[in-house]
């Protein structure tokens, strides 16, 4: 019963951290027309779920999900996929790997 609470409690945690860190970027874009701390900002919820939550499953799912969120809608064309290009396979690289570290090393302080 106690892993499937935590199970549920981190769900919640990666969805609402991703929708806010999208939505933030969302109004960097409107307001400020910026797109230049759309990866950052990225990296930095990929941090928050790799570190708040247990073991690694949660920040490669994040990492994921934040690679394919800016390569929709921050990246052209805009409003739809482009996995080919260098941009998108340089920046999953990086949060794979900071996911990964960040998984590391939390389970590890634990």
């Amino acid at each position: 019963m106690e892993k499937k609470k935590h199970i549920v409690a981190d769900s919640l945690f990666t969805a609402v951290t991703l929708s806010a860190v999208f939505l933030v970027n969302l109004f960097l874009v409107a307001r400020f027309n910026t797109k230049t701390m759309t990866p950052m900002i990225f990296v930095l919820g990929v941090f928050l779920v790799s570190w708040r939550t247990q073991g690694y499953f949660f920040g490669i799912i994040s990492s994921l999900l934040s690679v394919l969120a800016v390569n929709w809608a921050f990246t052209y064309p805009y409003w739809a996929f482009d996995l080919i290009s260098p941009e998108c396979i340089s920046s999953a690289a990086v949060m794979m790997i900071v996911s990964s570290v960040t998984g590391a090393m939390t389970t590890r302080l634990k």
